[in-house]
């Protein structure tokens, strides 16, 4: 992997032990996570060492280098093994100029050959180790990273289950309210009902009801009603002649002597005046009904009479 200017100072940094504790971080988290970074990470270091044993460093890098490489064993056997390898190569610099011949004498030495052999072998060993120590690392980062996006989907199918109780539950106590208030509603409307019907049946049965046709407009043919004792109210129904004339009418309810008992203004209705009047107005005897119309101005005139005989028990 290519690496800009300044990532490869930022790296050489990172080696010299020259940067920030966040710009350490930052690196050390890529490294775990970027293998072509950790390859380029290994491919610096070899060029600092080189940079070390070709003397191509300043005082101020060279210093810092020697101080990291007296913390870290692995870099000390390192820098010795490419220092050996450089002088078994004839790479090292001198101010001397060798020969061909001399520098292929020296490396093919048998002494130098078994020296270089012996350290290629360590070199391999050492970072064929380093890799599996790596690859080891690596599989254990990666396990974690998995436990802990299996204990992330765990804890997020856990809140799912439990905002799905809570909604559930929420439901069901809504569904518990909408039957208790519908059964609510119910019994009052049984009950009322009830209260309805009780009334209709107390109206029919305190109710009487008293026709009056055209036969019963004379005292002869006085129609007659017997009133019980639970009889609250009468209604008495007055037969017309004809079609309506009058926008309104009033009915007057007299005893023989003329005495006034009750009075009510009506509508007509199928050729039909009704009134009502309560039972307590009534004693035995016989009664006159003058029904007049409203001839305008406020002005009523006389209809026709009807006539009716209570009895009371």
């Amino acid at each position: 992997m290519e690496l800009n200017s300044i990532n490869e100072e930022l790296i050489r940094g990172y080696l010299l032990g020259d940067v920030s504790e966040e710009e350490r971080e930052a690196i050390e988290e890529r490294f775990f996570a970027d293998d072509d970074f950790y390859q380029s990470l290994l491919v610096a270091e070899d060029d600092l060492i080189y940079d070390y044993l070709r003397g191509a460093m300043d005082q101020r890098e060279r210093l810092l280098f020697e101080e990291q490489m007296a913390t870290s064993p692995r870099r000390r056997q390192k820098v010795a093994l490419v220092k050996e390898l450089m002088q078994a190569a004839g790479a090292k610099e001198s101010d001397e100029r060798v020969s061909l011949w001399q520098r292929l004498r020296v490396f093919f030495a048998p002494v130098r050959a078994l020296q270089l052999a012996t350290a290629v072998m360590a070199l391999a060993l050492a970072f064929g180790g380093y890799f599996l120590l790596r690859q080891s690392r690596d599989l254990r980062v990666e396990m974690a990273r998995l436990e802990q996006q299996r204990e992330r989907e765990r804890e997020a199918a856990s809140e799912r289950e439990r905002e799905s109780a809570r909604q559930i539950e929420e439901e069901r106590a809504r569904t518990r309210e909408l039957t208790s208030k519908l059964e609510r509603e119910r019994e009052e409307r049984e009950k009322l009902d009830e209260e309805a019907k009780n009334r209709q049946i107390e109206e029919r049965l305190s109710t009487q009801m008293l026709t009056l046709l055209q036969t019963t407009r004379d005292r002869a043919d006085a129609e007659r009603i017997v009133i019980n004792k639970n009889t609250s109210r009468i209604v008495v129904r007055l037969d017309l002649e004809g079609d309506s004339q009058y926008r309104s009418y009033r009915a007057e309810v007299r005893t023989s002597n003329g005495n006034l008992v009750w009075n009510q203004s009506a509508q007509s209705k199928r050729k039909t005046v009704v009134i009502q009047l309560p039972a307590g107005v009534l004693a035995d005897g016989q009664y006159e009904v003058t029904l007049k119309g409203d001839a305008g101005d406020g002005r009523f005139e006389v209809i026709s009479f009807y006539y009716f005989v209570v009895t009371k028990k």
